[in-house]
């Protein structure tokens, strides 16, 4: 009996199949760490100098299926992730070890991480002795960000708000959470410190002084759910009125964007209002847009223009209770609409509008490149005249510097591609040692990656922010979005479809539904007979999709504050606004569900010249700052496509800039 359940065991492990004269091999193991036992997620499976690759899943295991006359017995198979020592096995010493076990061992690396900058003392990454939970007075907050100070050290609360943090006596915590005061706790020999924070006044000051100048209750028309006060609406219905509606929203889009949290706006449709998707209407089809009900008459789709200065009040609908009288089309969400000629109230007239005093772009702004101030330590190594003194001077500043962050090693890095590419990309791996346990240093090297087309190095760096960050929307689309730019096709629209039908335990895609949607359908336009798009809705399956511009910014700090302006080329502009003071439902929704980034469409357009600027309003220390990337795609989804993708440092910017210009043509 025993044997036969080892020839069963075998069997399982490796596999040939006979199909149309040639053998079809497919192996089934797992990856481990080799002092842990612990699965490895997401570790890289490939052979060398072949198209023939697959990556482990989250639990360490993987199957890679090729045809056997692909593979010869002196190809070598390479197992790798970041933070372990890659191992490479012969062909024919692979078939000879599957049949004994299907576990596979990485050694992992003896990473430590640097506790001060001036690096006086270090800690091995696997120390975490002080531990807690931040609150406030309204109960536990999830994902407050806690970090020791002066290093790169840093953690985020669970649901429970419970936290642990490698942090010794004398260390310095900086507790953090959006719309709260930021707290700096001295750790004593105390190895449990609960944290309390306070509201910030400023946001309290807005709170009283809304409450102040509230006058004779209002009714608020939610449609066949009839009229209520806004004391007597619930938590699944939002309102806005024609107060919040600001004079250079000339969009309706415009309106609903950083408004209301949990909503997504589809891509757009020239002359109407675009689809609209609404988190936590109940439904397990995300990919129902809301209705609009515009002034009593409800549009499933093809619904006219409004135009923002005409509204009333618009009105989110989400919960089964309040869109249950709309039947089966309002089974996605309702929106509701009440213009001001249906009121009785006068509209505004157009001219008086943002399009004659809030949007005509008459600004003249310096460039980016003309305004970022060069680091003593690279004014330095330009002193230099050979690649030797430069060298020589790196070395020095490495020890004599006091603070040694993340943007020394990627200006220094940037600094040295002049004299040696390799030394450079050295340079550039040292983050990934210091910053092993940093999601937010490790999305900076990233990012910095692909702007130097180093694809196989970000999806090394993206998959160890996967496993810091499960929770986190962002961690997913990234790691599909960096799959298909190496070659891994089916990994990535294995986990596309996942983030559309919101099948990941405990994360929430609803709010990067767009950005899934544009990715996907680029995906199967382009890689069509490299995927399975089986199960996809069918209108993600068509052969004519096509963007002209396509542009995506991301950042890697939830609390970055920043503010976006576009200027079409009729110079006319709109902005976006990532501050607490603007856009703060959109900001907390980010921090809870982990997702960072914002995407835009220009299609079908007048062809001209469109202008990106940027105002930054980050203070903050040096050595882990927030990064951004934006790409920017032309033609997207077209055999001519183009993607250029940049990186810059926010705190840098002291002003307001030009980011970026392109031109858009028929």
């Amino acid at each position: 009996m025993e044997s036969i359940k080892s020839l069963i065991f075998i069997f399982l492990l490796f596999k040939s199949v006979f199909f149309f004269a040639q053998y079809q091999i497919t192996i089934d193991a797992t990856v481990f760490d080799k002092e842990t036992k612990d699965p490895i997620s997401y570790t890289n499976i490939s052979f060398v100098n072949k198209n023939i690759k697959t990556v482990c899943d989250k639990n360490g295991k993987f199957t890679l299926i090729y045809d056997e006359e692909a593979i010869g017995k002196n190809d070598i198979l390479k197992i790798s992730a970041l933070g372990y020592y890659s191992i490479q096995i012969r062909s024919s010493r692979l078939f000879k070890r599957l049949k004994n076990t299907n576990k596979i061992y990485l050694e992992p690396k003896k990473y430590v991480v640097v506790r001060t900058l001036s690096q006086k003392k270090d800690q091995d990454v696997n120390d975490g002795n002080v531990y807690g939970k931040v609150s406030s007075s309204a109960g536990p907050l999830q994902s407050a960000t806690i970090s020791i100070k002066n290093t790169l050290i840093g953690t985020e609360t669970d649901v429970e708000g419970n936290y642990n943090i490698g942090a010794v006596k004398g260390d310095v915590l900086l507790v953090k959470y959006l719309g709260m005061k930021e707290e700096e706790i001295i750790v004593t020999d105390r190895n449990e410190i609960n944290i309390e924070l306070e509201s910030e006044a400023e946001i309290l000051r807005e709170v009283v002084l809304q409450a102040e100048g509230k006058k004779e209750e209002e009714l608020i028309d939610l449609g066949l759910s009839g009229k209520k006060s806004f004391d007597a609406i619930g938590t699944s219905i939002n309102t806005i009125t024609e107060k919040d509606i600001l004079p250079q929203y000339v969009k309706f889009e415009d309106i609903l964007i950083g408004k209301f949290a949990g909503v997504h706006v589809g891509s757009d449709v020239l002359g109407r209002p675009p689809p609209v998707y609404l988190r936590g209407t109940g439904s397990m089809n995300y990919s129902v847009p809301a209705l609009y009900d515009i002034d009593g008459t409800f549009y499933e789709e093809n619904a006219p223009y409004v135009f923002p200065q005409n509204i009333k009040t618009i009105t989110i609908l989400k919960s089964l209770a309040a869109t249950n009288k709309y039947g089966t089309i309002g089974r996605g969400g309702v929106i509701v609409i009440r213009t001001k000629t249906f009121s009785g109230a006068k509209a505004e007239e157009p001219k008086k509008s943002a399009l004659v005093k809030g949007n005509d772009y008459t600004e003249q702004l310096p460039l980016i490149a003309n305004i970022v101030k060069v680091p003593a330590y690279i004014a330095d190594l330009k002193k230099s005249s050979s690649y030797e003194e430069s060298l020589n001077i790196y070395k020095q500043q490495k020890q004599q510097l006091e603070q040694v962050g993340i943007p020394f090693y990627i200006d220094v890095s940037n600094y040295f591609m002049r004299w040696d590419k390799d030394f450079a990309y050295t340079i550039l791996s040292n983050i990934t040692e210091v910053a092993y346990k940093s999601p937010k240093a490790l999305k900076t090297l990233a990012y910095r990656y692909e702007e130097l087309k180093k694809s196989e190095e970000a999806k090394l760096i993206y998959q160890r922010i996967a496993v810091l960050q499960p929770k986190d929307a962002q961690s997913y689309r990234d790691l599909a979005n960096i799959y298909i730019e190496t070659g891994n096709y089916k990994e990535a629209m294995h986990l596309y479809k996942k983030m559309l039908y919101n099948q990941i335990d405990g994360v929430d895609f609803t709010d990067l539904q767009k950005t899934i949607e544009s990715e996907i359908k680029h995906l199967v336009t382009v890689h069509r007979t490299k995927v399975n798009f089986k199960g996809l809705p069918s209108d993600y399956l068509t052969a004519n999709f096509k963007y002209d511009t396509r542009i995506v910014f991301e950042w890697n700090d939830p609390y970055a504050e920043f503010e976006l302006q576009f200027v079409n080329p009729q110079k006319k502009f709109f902005k976006w606004s990532h501050t607490k003071q603007d856009n703060q439902e959109r900001m907390l929704d980010e921090i809870k569900n982990g997702y960072f980034t914002e995407e835009y469409i220009i299609d079908d357009e007048k062809p001209g010249e469109w202008i990106i600027n940027i105002q930054s309003f980050n203070e903050e220390e040096t050595i882990n700052p927030t990064y951004l990337k934006y790409t920017i795609y032309n033609n997207y989804g077209l055999a001519n496509e183009t993607r250029k993708v940049k990186v810059i440092k926010l705190s840098q910017l002291e002003q307001k800039v030009t980011l970026d210009k392109f031109v858009t043509s028929k």
